[in-house]
């Protein structure tokens, strides 16, 4: 149906036409992620409905190609980590997810969430 279809955002599918930084940046996910955070199994998702802007842009995410990678992990936490335009290299934002991760582990958290698409400000919510 059109709503699933709208939440779900765009599906990938042969004949699909990606930009090539889009492409660079999920080739730089599957090579880094391992290295920086030592997590070899996971998924990789694109939502172009997540907003990844300021607050203050008035630019549609489909539009300019701003959604969101989101990497699923096998222990059940999700990882938004923005896309290929973001301000914030892709390194800095791994080695912020590897760094919330170990915290975690040293508190004994179960994480739900990790979202690392806004610099300096990475959030991350705790299953309930």
């Amino acid at each position: 149906t059109p709503g699933q279809r709208e939440k779900a955002g765009a599906q990938l599918h042969p004949g699909s036409h990606l930009k090539q930084a889009t492409i660079s940046f999920a080739m730089k996910v599957f090579t880094s992620l391992p290295q920086l955070t030592g997590i070899s199994a996971f998924q990789l998702r694109y939502d172009d409905t997540i907003y990844t802007g300021s607050a203050s842009s008035t630019i549609s995410p489909v539009a300019d190609g701003s959604g969101s990678f989101i990497v699923e992990s096998p222990d059940g936490w999700i990882a938004y980590l923005g896309g290929a335009s973001d301000a914030n290299p892709l390194e800095n934002r791994l080695i912020e997810l590897q760094q919330i991760l170990t915290i975690a582990q040293q508190q004994q958290l179960s994480l739900a969430t990790i979202d690392l698409r806004y610099g300096l400000y990475p959030v991350y919510t705790l299953k309930q």
